[in-house]
């Protein structure tokens, strides 16, 4: 099983964007503060450094990606579709 914690991975990685002085942009894999994908990262590597004693499975059975967003219905919808 995969959990995300979308949320705070998106937190998180726009704080890394802004001390590299990168510009995130709103569009199909980017809604500020709501989700961040990263297309290209296969979801098989891991992000914490390799001194870290953790494995990563090849596959995995499930995988739930958490969010939250405020907003009206269609706003929701959006970022349900999206995600």
């Amino acid at each position: 099983m995969l959990f995300v914690d979308g949320e705070n991975f998106t937190f998180r990685a726009q704080e890394f964007a802004r001390q590299q002085n990168l510009t995130l942009k709103s569009g199909r894999h980017y809604l500020p503060d709501t989700f961040i994908w990263l297309p290209n990262w296969s979801g098989r590597h891991s992000m914490i450094p390799p001194m870290a004693p953790i494995s990563i499975e090849p596959t995995a059975t499930r995988a739930y990606y958490y969010t939250s967003v405020a907003g009206d219905e269609q706003r929701i919808k959006l970022v349900e579709q999206s995600l």
